[in-house]
């Protein structure tokens, strides 16, 4: 399974009236917390170049659940629609 329980996302679905079990349509009201982080994982070898880039943005650290946690639709920052995760995003070696 990728995915976990984060409570405060959790907490934020009755009072904004969000289902995830039956919505279609607002994925992004469920926080990117809930992903787990997993990583692809490769051997290094003596002709392995690799190279790892990450960009961290302001935004991706907000989420007003994380105070209020009957934070309204727009008070609850970035969500992410889980479905769109590219399954090989994440690689590392060893």
């Amino acid at each position: 399974m990728l995915i976990q329980g984060d409570s405060c996302t959790e907490a934020t679905y009755e009072p904004n009236g969000f289902n995830p079990e039956k919505e279609v349509n607002h994925f992004s009201y469920t926080s990117s917390r809930v992903s787990k982080r997993v990583c692809n994982g490769y051997e290094p070898t003596a002709n392995t170049d690799f190279s790892v880039f990450g960009y961290y943005a302001d935004w991706a650290q907000y989420d007003d659940r994380l105070d209020n946690l009957l934070a309204s639709n727009s008070g609850c920052g970035w969500g992410v629609d889980l479905i769109l995760l590219e399954a090989k995003a994440y690689d590392s070696w060893s």
